[in-house]
């Protein structure tokens, strides 16, 4: 069965879709994106409880992995996740769906949005990378961004502006808000701006005037969610005949529709076009980091018993004795770490609950310190 067989279907007006301009690489198999998906194919063996920021900010930190979190998200809700053998990414996309959030990848970092902001900030990173953007917008960003907890939403908005030379025009539209404090550290601007943007229910167009920021459409009827991308047949051969016709079958209003001798263009959502690509993300090989080198953050409030089975689970970490006498397990601890090493984690939970682990081979032995 051939490709145009199997995938038969009405074209749909280009006018109401998102089109390739100038550029030959797909925004979804760039270089950066690919290493940020790359990076999702991580291994993750995790057992986290704490609230949904305090989750995905160790999550970030264990795996290097810089992960925005949209200001709508309840990010104080507490979560529970537990992993024997599954990627990164599907443990990321089981934990935001307990906030009815979503995993968005990026250039150089993961978003998490509403389920309901997937498609328009995959459209927006679309729309922007698509563009005729400076070099220096696709690059890495050696100079943090970052803004303190609590600032007004306008107040950041006039600092992106500056920042990366948008008229700030647009500014006084701005609802009246304050943000939670975040740093972008080497990412590049485009992707900055998507995130920022977006959590401003905002996007930024690219035209003869230079860069303009306007709402993001919300009318499905625009056609703001589909996306046009021109394939080669070469371009599609490389993916495997039996995907393409999964993916057909599970998203049958995309459209696939032969151009020219060799040309197919396919319109469709962009979480469609990002399945569809999927398999030429080249898999990785990982090695799993050394406990020595590795740091940690997070929060966590409860008895003693679970913070040290957590670790254990989480980090592959033996204690012994186990179990604990109740009355030593039950004790209620509340301890808050930043990028601190597993000796160090084990000291904060130890001084919280009156013991001692000791490194002792391959196992922590645990020692019930004296009540003052």
């Amino acid at each position: 069965m051939t490709f145009a067989s199997a995938l038969i279907a009405l074209l749909a007006d280009s006018r109401n879709s998102l089109c390739q301009e100038t550029v030959a690489t797909h925004p979804f198999l760039s270089t950066a994106f690919v290493a940020t998906q790359q990076q999702l194919q991580t291994p993750c063996r995790q057992s986290l409880e704490s609230s949904f920021e305090s989750v995905i900010r160790a999550l970030s930190n264990s795996f290097q992995l810089p992960i925005w979190i949209d200001r709508q998200i309840a990010r104080d809700q507490v979560i529970h996740v537990d992993s024997e053998e599954e990627t990164l990414g599907t443990l990321l996309k089981r934990a935001s769906q307990l906030v009815r959030a979503d995993v968005v990848p990026l250039e150089g970092m993961v978003a998490i949005v509403p389920t309901e902001k997937k498609e328009e900030i995959l459209s927006d990173y679309w729309r922007l990378t698509t563009a005729v953007l400076p070099p220096s917008w696709r690059r890495i960003d050696k100079e943090p961004f970052s803004w303190q907890d609590g600032v007004v939403m306008k107040n950041l908005a006039k600092q992106l502006s500056t920042r990366y030379g948008l008229k700030d025009a647009w500014v006084d539209s701005l609802e009246h808000d304050v943000w939670p404090g975040y740093t972008f550290d080497r990412i590049p601007a485009a992707t900055i701006c998507t995130c920022v943007l977006s959590g401003m229910d905002r996007t930024l167009t690219v035209g003869s005037s230079g860069f303009e920021v306007v709402h993001s459409p919300k009318d499905p009827d625009t056609g703001y969610r589909l996306i046009t991308w021109i394939f080669s047949k070469s371009d599609l051969d490389r993916i495997p005949e039996k995907h393409r016709l999964d993916w057909k079958n599970s998203n049958p209003n995309a459209v696939v529709s032969r151009i020219a001798e060799n040309r197919w263009q396919v319109t469709a959502t962009p979480t469609e076009h990002l399945q569809l690509v999927l398999p030429l993300v080249p898999r990785k090989k990982w090695v799993q980091p050394s406990k020595e080198n590795a740091v940690y953050s997070g929060s966590y409030r409860g008895n003693l018993a679970g913070a040290i089975e957590g670790i254990s689970k989480q980090l592959s970490v033996n204690f012994y004795p186990l179990p604990l006498p109740d009355a030593i397990a039950r004790r209620e601890i509340v301890i808050e770490y930043e990028k601190v090493s597993l000796e160090n984690l084990l000291k904060q939970v130890g001084q919280a609950g009156g013991i001692r682990f000791q490194k002792l081979g391959e196992r922590y032995e645990i020692t019930i310190l004296p009540m003052p």
